[in-house]
């Protein structure tokens, strides 16, 4: 059974066809890829930086970083379904949804102890590492309005840079990690999180870029994002069928819905 694990891994998936395949493959990058453009972390590190050369090298040392991860996690994806098959992973829900994207996770809880350990740590990295950039986005994106709040309060008072950053990343711990942790006590799936933000992302980054340019108005942008999302909901309200006979709009917010069926 190894073997013919081994040889759906690296055929065309679990979707056991091309076309899921490239669906999928489509999907995810888009996804990312929007995410991306809209993530304000990233756009304040080009914004900082002190000229595009310096933009270039980061760019390039973060791709130098990033394939070697990337391809070392996924090979290890591919190992543990080739170890553990379908019946060898965690279905959960009352839908019994398969996490094969936990996969790699799985095949290290059956390691030693010290590469759990290893695990726990590159684990814990990945989502500080998320998690500070995107309280330092949301604090550079609330400075516009502390200062305004500040100098309405007192005169002046803005000009100290401390009590403005103190009060920018106070609000932003605030804004970013209340909400997560109660959606994680409350046992809401991450990946549907991630799933509709990239949706999200997705149907408003082209407006969002070409505001950036002095010929489109801000209006005209806003209502180019608008008008995207409606057309995401009324697509798969009317034009996407959902797996197994589920309605659309519960294919759109499950876990992994947009990643297991459509594009």
């Amino acid at each position: 059974t190894i073997i013919a694990n081994w040889e759906i891994v690296t055929t065309w998936g679990i979707g056991g066809t091309p076309s899921n395949a490239f669906k999928m493959a489509f999907t995810l990058i888009s996804a990312v890829t929007c995410a991306n453009l809209m993530h304000s972390g990233f756009q304040q590190r080009i914004w900082a930086a002190q000229g595009d050369a310096q933009v270039r090298r980061g760019a390039i040392g973060g791709i130098l970083l990033t394939i070697p991860f990337m391809a070392l996690f996924g090979v290890l994806g591919m190992i543990s379904f080739a170890q553990y098959g379908f019946g060898g992973l965690v279905a959960v829900g009352p839908d019994n949804t398969y996490l094969a994207f936990l996969a790699a996770f799985f095949l290290i809880g059956k390691m030693p102890v010290a590469w759990q350990a290893i695990g726990i740590v590159l684990a814990v990295m990945l989502v500080a590492s998320s998690a500070d950039t995107l309280q330092t986005g949301v604090a550079a994106l609330l400075k516009p309005i502390t200062t305004k709040a500040l100098n309405l309060y007192k005169p002046g008072a803005a000009a100290d840079t401390r009590v403005l950053m103190s009060l920018n990343f106070a609000l932003a711990i605030a804004l970013v990690n209340v909400p997560a942790i109660a959606l994680s006590t409350a046992g809401v799936s991450v990946l549907s999180l991630f799933v509709m933000a990239d949706l999200v992302c997705a149907t408003c980054v082209v407006p969002i870029l070409m505001g950036l340019s002095d010929r489109t108005h801000p209006v005209a942008a806003a209502a180019g994002c608008f008008a995207g999302f409606i057309s995401a909901l009324l697509i798969y309200l009317v034009g996407v069928g959902g797996e197994n006979g589920d309605t659309p709009m519960k294919m759109l917010v499950q876990a992994g819905g947009l990643y297991s069926d459509t594009s």
